[in-house]
C-alpha cells in the first residue's frame, strides 16, 4: 500500500494505491486505488481484503491487474484496523466494539441457528462532517506549506472585508430613509451589525465547502469563523462592562461568551471525527488577538466619527495575529514534535 495519508477518516479510506511489485527488482505490475488500505488474507489463488472502512472485498490474486470478484460493507461506522482470521469458509472480522462472522465457503452454509444477512447488522449512523469543509488537501497529516496559509489568510480576509461594506451599505441606506435624530442611526447601526456578523461567520462556516467545489486549490475558511465568536464574544463583554447598570448587557455577554465556548468545542470535535491532525491549531490563536481586539476597543469608543473605518482596522489587526499565531503555533509544534 503507497498511501498518502496515514489514518482512514471516517468518510473515505485511507487514499492511496494497492501495488503489486516485482519480487527480484521491485517493480511495480500494476496499481489500484480501490479497495483502500486493508488487511490480506491470501487462500485458494485469492485476495480477501478487509479496508480499514469496514469494507470485505474478494478480488484475484494476479500479477497482471487487480481484478476484484465483489465487496459488501459490513461496518459502516467505525474505523477497522484489527487484521481478518479465516477458518473453514468463515472469516471473522472484529472492530474495537463489535465482532462478526461471516461464511465465504463455496458450499451452502449448513447452521444449527438462525444467520443473518450483510443487511441486518446494526449499523449507527453519523453525520458527515466532510460536507462542511467540501475538501481536504493532498497530504492532510502534514503542516500547511506557507503558500497555503497564504491563501487561506486571503481568502478569509476578504470575507472580513465584503462583510465590513455590506455594514457599511446598511448605514448609508438606514441613514437615508430614517430621520435624522438622535436616535435615527440606531436602529440602522444595529440592523448593520447583525449583518456584519452574518456574513462574517457565515463564510467562515460555509465558505470552505462553497470554494472547494470550484477551486482546485484546497482553501479553508473556519479560522475566520472561530475568530469571529472570539471577537464577539470580547466586545460583548466590554459593552457589558461599560453599561454597568444594564441586566440585558450582561446576558448578552454571557451568551456571546457561551457561543465562543460551544463553537470552539464542536469545531474540535469536527476535528476529531475528520482527523483532522493540523486544524486543530487554529484554536491557538486567540492569546495573540485578545490584548489588540481589547486595546482597538478603546480606541474605537473615542473615535466615534470614523468608527466603521477604525472597525476594519482593528478586526483585520486582531484577525491577522490570530491567523498568523496559529500558523506559526502549528509550524513550531511540528518542529518540536519531530
Amino acid at each position: 500500500f503507497d498511501l498518502k495519508d496515514a489514518q482512514s477518516r471516517l468518510n473515505r479510506p485511507s487514499r492511496g494505491e494497492f501495488r503489486c511489485l516485482n519480487w527480484s527488482d521491485g517493480r511495480v505490475l500494476w496499481s489500484a486505488p480501490e479497495p483502500g488500505h486493508a488487511n490480506i488474507i491470501v487462500a485458494n489463488g485469492k485476495l480477501l481484503l478487509f479496508n480499514d472502512r469496514g469494507e470485505l472485498r474478494l478480488a484475484e490474486a494476479s500479477a497482471e491487474r487487480y481484478t476484484e470478484f465483489g465487496a459488501t460493507t459490513v461496518f459502516t461506522d467505525e474505523i477497522c484496523w484489527t487484521p481478518p482470521a479465516l477458518s473453514e469458509g468463515r472469516v471473522f472480522l472484529r472492530t474495537q466494539t463489535r465482532a462478526a462472522c461471516l461464511y465465504v465457503g463455496r458450499k451452502p452454509l449448513q447452521a444449527e441457528q438462525p444467520v443473518q444477512t450483510i443487511a441486518e447488522i446494526p449499523q449507527s449512523t453519523r453525520f458527515d462532517a466532510s460536507i462542511l469543509i467540501g475538501g481536504e488537501r493532498e497530504f492532510p497529516a502534514t503542516t500547511p506549506e506557507w503558500s497555503e496559509y497564504r491563501l487561506w489568510y486571503l481568502w478569509t480576509l476578504a470575507g472580513i472585508v465584503v462583510a465590513w461594506v455590506a455594514l457599511g451599505g446598511v448605514r448609508v441606506v438606514g441613514w437615508r430613509l430614517l430621520p435624522r435624530t438622535s436616535t435615527g442611526p440606531a436602529r440602522p447601526d444595529a440592523i448593520g451589525r447583525v449583518v456584519y456578523w452574518g456574513i462574517l461567520l457565515g463564510a467562515g462556516v460555509g465558505g470552505s465547502a462553497a470554494l472547494n467545489s470550484e477551486s482546485a486549490d484546497y482553501v479553508f475558511t473556519w479560522p475566520l469563523a472561530l475568530w469571529g465568536l472570539m471577537q464577539l464574544a470580547v466586545e460583548a463583554s466590554l459593552w457589558a462592562i461599560r453599561q454597568q447598570h444594564n441586566r440585558w448587557a450582561g446576558w448578552q455577554a454571557r451568551g456571546a461568551i457561551l457561543l465562543f465556548v460551544l463553537g470552539c468545542g464542536l469545531y474540535f470535535h469536527l476535528c476529531r471525527q475528520l482527523g483532522a491532525a493540523i486544524e486543530w491549531s487554529f484554536l491557538s490563536g486567540f492569546i495573540a488577538a485578545y490584548p489588540l481586539s481589547v486595546i482597538g476597543d478603546g480606541i474605537q469608543r473615542r473615535l466615534r466619527a470614523h468608527d466603521i473605518l477604525w472597525m476594519l482596522a482593528v478586526h483585520a489587526a486582531s484577525y491577522s495575529a490570530y491567523f498568523w499565531g496559529c500558523a506559526w503555533f502549528a509550524k513550531w509544534w511540528l518542529r518540536v514534535g519531530s
